[in-house]
């Protein structure tokens, strides 16, 4: 079992929508599977990239279940996980990656 993060972003005050990306998944015994996405503006294909997106600004980080995180949590969470396991999740897939420093990446919207 295991608990899926997301990252909240573009925040509208009038009309309250937001915009919202799949982070990834980090399960007990698991290093971290992280969500790859292609966007027009802009792409997310390794944990760098994805470090430097949660601390822009105005980004806010949410577990499954509602719960806020801080940036600087989630950042050393996902980096103590992926030192403290061995095994990945998700890489014998066809849609899953390692990035370069070894974090896992799922292309699909499995999580």
């Amino acid at each position: 079992m295991g608990t899926v993060y997301y990252a909240f972003y573009n925040y509208c005050e009038h009309c309250e929508r937001v915009d919202k990306l799949c982070i990834g998944k980090l399960s007990v015994g698991f290093k971290p599977a992280l969500r790859a996405h292609y966007k027009k503006n802009f792409s997310i294909t390794s944990w760098c990239e994805w470090k430097k997106f949660l601390n822009k600004p105005g980004v806010v980080i949410k577990d499954e279940y509602g719960t806020t995180i801080s940036k600087d949590e989630f950042i050393e969470r996902v980096e103590n996980w992926q030192e403290s396991y061995e095994d990945y999740c998700y890489s014998f897939w066809d849609d899953c990656f390692i990035d370069k420093d070894g974090y896992e990446f799922i292309e699909l919207e499995v999580l």
